[in-house]
């Protein structure tokens, strides 16, 4: 496994002192937009480090693997990646798996709401005299 994955190296040295950027292999093989995109990736603001970590941990592996087969990033398909997984079970468990995500929760608001008598109050005191006031309740009645 690469020890020098962005994730695990401290802020401020994603870089050599040349000015390069630390990737795999495999990916650096890619071409520069292919290791913007994985530094990028690992150093976004992410809201878990371990998380992060354990991306990186797990990439590092399966990179070395597709290194020791000749597999080049663009070839890379599903059955390689499951290939890998399955392969002396290099990952047993899903560890992201536990990380939560943003908790969606839907909250009522404290807008009243209109019964029957108070709706019919509504609309009867919409005057009817005009086409824009005919209009005004026929939209309103539709909201009942």
């Amino acid at each position: 496994m690469n020890d020098q994955l962005p994730a695990l190296v401290e802020a401020g040295q994603l870089a050599t002192p040349d000015g390069a950027t630390i990737v795999p292999a495999l990916i650096a093989n890619a071409g520069a937009r292919a290791g913007s995109r994985y530094v990028k990736f690992f150093t976004a603001n992410k809201r878990n480090p371990h998380t992060r970590r354990a991306y990186a941990r797990a990439c590092g592996s399966f990179f070395t693997w597709c290194e020791e087969r000749g597999v080049i990033l663009p070839a890379v398909r599903p059955f390689d990646v499951a290939a890998w997984f399955i392969a002396g079970q290099v990952v047993p468990i899903n560890s992201p798996a536990a990380v939560r995500g943003p908790k969606y929760v839907v909250r009522t608001g404290k807008t009243p709401m209109l019964d029957a008598a108070e709706w019919r109050k509504l609309v009867d005191s919409i005057p009817t005299g005009t086409v824009r006031d005919l209009r005004d309740r026929a939209l309103i009645a539709t909201l009942t």
